[in-house]
């Protein structure tokens, strides 16, 4: 390459080095960084330069994400130990004890693993609940807005089953089952062997 040629090969990278360094401080980041950059691999230093995220916006939804954070553990911490916001637990206060049968259930289990019986909720309220999974539904509904049961049925019947190596896999939720169970210890499906 002749002196002139290299002359106008300077030139032209000091001239487009300017591009994605232009582009990278409009986003927030170094000018001189990606001057550089740009000035020895030009096309890595535009791509890069294209794609980055913006520095300020990022920022900002960070900042967005620690006030909410902060303002969250202020209103657990306001709360006295075990008090929630009434919204999330009063549905699954469920007694484990079956008062068909006495059997011990465990804990969050909804319904009996020795009879099947629907378990009792510790407070009743007076909303309307769906016989399948015990969800809160609206009066009027045709079907349950979180299990999909026909809320036209009165009680979910018994559904067919078979086992495999000892156990069974509820149809319904996919759970493993212990093939003695009557019904499903997580979703309430009834069950019938073959």
């Amino acid at each position: 390459m002749s002196g002139a040629g290299t002359v106008i090969y300077l030139l032209l990278l000091v001239g487009l080095a300017f591009i994605p360094a232009y582009i990278a401080s409009g986003k927030g980041y170094s000018f001189g960084g990606f001057y550089a950059f740009g000035f020895f691999l030009f096309l890595p230093a535009l791509i890069v330069s294209l794609v980055l995220e913006d520095k300020t916006a990022a920022e900002e939804r960070e900042e967005s994400l620690r006030k909410e954070i902060s303002r969250l553990r202020q209103d657990i911490n306001s709360r006295p130990f075990g008090e929630t916001n009434g919204k999330d637990l009063d549905r699954e206060r469920i007694d484990p004890i079956c008062r068909q049968c006495g059997h011990q259930n465990e804990a969050g289990t909804k319904y009996c693993t020795k009879c099947g019986a629907m378990l009792a909720r510790i407070q009743k309220s007076e909303e309307a609940v769906c016989p399948k999974c015990r969800d809160e539904i609206n009066d009027g509904d045709g079907f349950c807005g979180s299990c999909g049961w026909d809320l036209t049925k009165k009680e979910p019947g018994p559904v067919l089953v078979s086992t495999v190596n000892g156990q069974v896999v509820c149809p319904e939720c996919g759970t493993a089952q212990m093939s003695n169970r009557l019904i499903c210890y997580k979703c309430g499906t009834k069950f019938e062997y073959r």
